[in-house]
């Protein structure tokens, strides 16, 4: 029974991460985006009016003109689908005036963490110095709810694009995994590593996309909530042209759904100031 239990926690976490201690909602955040609905494939009406919702916050709101500033970006994806429906791809496309820098930071390589008994402290003490950020996630069937503690590294270029790493640790027994003080921390059950490759973006106005494949392992539960923040010297900087002052820097996010196949498309917007 319990290598049953941890068999599905591990296909849990495999949704919750496409990406992400625990950061407050943004929601509650100074300077949030705001989120609208872009139109999907014919027949996600349904899906839609449940709401897939995507918000960030890329601090400082205030950078310059022409240089580029660096700073963090919080991201918070809220899927509210149907049960049973599961998301197996997940894409971030990065407004133009967002810059990434991953050769700026040292590079983590996935099989130093990916054993599922590798816990925070130890994937700290491997990676640590290649952290780019953290996180947390949900993913529920309505029963049962896990909710994982995500740290994010830095991981080398594979097939031509830089890659990050998802280290998910979870506790699937009450209470919940504690995500404070990863450095020394053995809290959680089970690890899963989700790789995700961040690549030139195919849209309009955007620079970077950030796209994680396949997520619908052997019958996990649903994600419901992402939400992670991603900050390492100058690994995310931005501009603020005077374009984006008005209209506001964008992000546009794509979610795969099976069960049913769906596709849903979202776009969070964020006003900046221009500084000298």
């Amino acid at each position: 029974m319990l290598l049953a239990m941890t068999t599905r926690a591990i296909a849990v976490v495999a949704v919750a991460f496409g990406l992400a201690a625990a950061v407050s909602s943004i929601g509650k955040a100074s300077g949030m985006a705001g989120a609208t609905v872009i139109p999907a494939s014919p027949g996600v009406a349904g899906m839609a009016s449940r709401g897939t919702r995507v918000s960030f916050e890329f601090t400082p709101s205030t950078v310059p003109r022409h240089a580029y500033a660096a700073g963090a970006i919080h991201v918070h994806l809220r899927t509210a689908v149907p049960r049973r429906t599961r998301a197996s791809r997940i894409q971030f496309d990065f407004d133009d005036h967002f810059k990434f820098a991953p050769g700026s930071a040292p590079t983590c390589h996935r099989e130093d963490i990916s054993n599922s008994q590798v816990d925070m402290a130890t994937a700290m003490a491997r990676c640590g110095s290649a952290s780019i950020g953290s996180g947390t996630a949900k993913a529920t069937d309505g029963s049962t709810t896990l909710e994982p503690c995500v740290l994010v590294f830095n991981g080398a270029r594979e097939d031509g694009a830089a890659t990050v790493l998802l280290f998910v640790r979870v506790r699937f027994s009450p209470p919940v995994a504690d995500c404070s003080h990863p450095a020394a921390n053995h809290s959680g059950n089970t690890s899963l590593l989700v790789r995700g490759f961040l690549a030139h973006s195919r849209l309009r106005g955007y620079r970077k996309a950030l796209r994680f494949n396949r997520l619908n392992g052997a019958e996990p539960l649903p994600l419901t909530d992402l939400d992670l923040t991603l900050q390492k010297g100058d690994y995310i900087s931005a501009h603020c042209s005077s374009a984006d002052s008005e209209r506001g820097w964008r992000l546009r996010t794509k979610v795969g759904y099976v069960k049913p196949r769906r596709v849903q498309r979202v776009e969070a917007t964020q006003r900046c100031r221009r500084g000298p």
